[in-house]
């Protein structure tokens, strides 16, 4: 697998945030192995859901599903 990357980031969203931000979380997927899908309201993690499932990554649902590769 890849190296895994953390990001965190609180910001407003509006029009302008999702034009720019759906397009770089993407480019950013395809760049992925696989995603680890946290519970809660968002829009933008359903678009993303959707779209690594049409790439067919490995989506986890829980930290103890991923698997420990030291």
């Amino acid at each position: 697998m890849g190296e895994v990357a953390q990001t965190i980031l609180f910001l407003t969203v509006d029009a302008t945030y999702e034009e720019i931000s759906y397009p770089i979380a993407y480019r950013i997927l395809t760049k992925c192995d696989a995603v680890l899908w946290i519970k809660g309201a968002s829009n933008g993690a359903d678009i993303e859901t959707v779209k690594t499932k049409k790439m067919d990554l490995t989506i986890f649902y829980s930290l103890k599903d991923i698997p420990d590769i030291s």
